[in-house]
């Protein structure tokens, strides 16, 4: 099963990723932390806010909207449950869905 949570700053998405990790051993996915990092890093980038946010601009103007999708699918494993957060764009949230039929998708609000 792969469930993504979406939902405002704050929201208490990470909140939720904690629990499920916690208690049913979900793997844990991040877009920053698993996408982003590593192209920052690359690139001598600090990992702030608004250095990964103007990252993620770029790399979605070269490679389409849905290109972090890309990168946080090829570290899917099957048959482990994942928890993905810091979708940004419905393409993103569509290419993961398009590629896993188990997929659900969670809006936190709090």
């Amino acid at each position: 099963m792969i469930i993504g949570l979406t939902g405002l700053a704050r929201s208490g998405k990470d909140a939720v990723a904690e629990y499920m990790i916690k208690n049913y051993q979900f793997n844990h996915l991040d877009f920053a932390r698993d996408a982003l990092f590593a192209e920052a890093d690359k690139r001598g980038l600090e990992r702030d806010k608004m250095s990964l946010s103007i990252l993620g601009d770029e790399l979605r103007q070269d490679g389409g909207r849905g290109v972090l999708a890309k990168i946080i699918n090829s570290k899917v494993e099957s048959e482990k449950d994942y928890i993905i957060t810091g979708f940004r764009s419905p393409e993103e949230v569509d290419l993961i869905r398009n590629e896993h039929l188990n997929f659900i998708l969670i809006e936190v609000n709090a």
